[in-house]
């Protein structure tokens, strides 16, 4: 009798998410923008920020439709989009408006 095989699904490898800035990388400019704009405490922000792409590739596991790309971020894309957000936020509390 033949043993059972295991099927696994094909990995989906796509370079948007292996570069160290991509196409998301505004985005991640914008928040940080937005939030440093706010006055958002530095520490809740990076706890956010840095939050986010550590929960990013199982959130894309578990809900991929939600992504335009689920396709998981290399560790050289996470840094990148997290340098993204902090640059975003120290240029945000520049132009703040409640100096």
């Amino acid at each position: 009798m033949a043993e059972p095989v295991a099927v696994v699904a094909p990995t989906v490898v796509d370079p948007v998410n292996l570069k160290t800035f991509d196409r998301f990388t505004l985005l991640h400019i914008l928040t940080g923008y937005i939030a440093g704009r706010m006055q958002t405490p530095f520490p809740i922000y990076a706890i956010g920020n840095i939050g986010w792409e550590l929960a990013e590739d199982r959130l894309k596991d578990t809900f991929p439709r939600m992504f335009p790309n689920p396709s998981h971020d290399s560790k050289e894309n996470a840094l990148g989009d997290v340098a993204a957000g902090m640059l975003g936020y120290l240029v945000g509390l520049s132009h703040s408006v409640r100096k």
